[in-house]
């Protein structure tokens, strides 16, 4: 499951909803660098039968969110997740560079 709003505010210590726009911007760029790095489709419950490159989120990718929305929360004028975030999904990338 993609990470909640309550989620993500507790991953970046924040104790009221002010910020959630720009959570789940952050939330939604990591779905899609995630997306890229891995060269697969992510879906939250199902994979849709004419799909061939999907998965669903898995709890390291789940955390791999997390920790890209927490690195973006705490250094906005960072380009990339963190290393960690990488490392988290590394296992799951397919085609050029497996």
């Amino acid at each position: 499951m993609i990470p909640s709003l309550d989620e993500l505010r507790a991953q970046c210590r924040i104790d009221n909803d002010l910020q959630d726009g720009l959570l789940t911007t952050y939330a939604e760029a990591a779905i899609e660098k995630a997306e890229l790095f891995m060269n697969l489709s992510l879906y939250e419950t199902e994979i849709p039968e004419d799909v061939d490159n999907g998965m669903l989120i898995t709890p390291l990718v789940r955390l791999a969110i997390m920790l890209a929305v927490n690195g973006w929360y705490d250094n906005p004028d960072q380009t990339e997740p963190p290393p960690e975030f990488y490392k988290l999904l590394r296992d799951y990338r397919r085609g050029p560079g497996t």
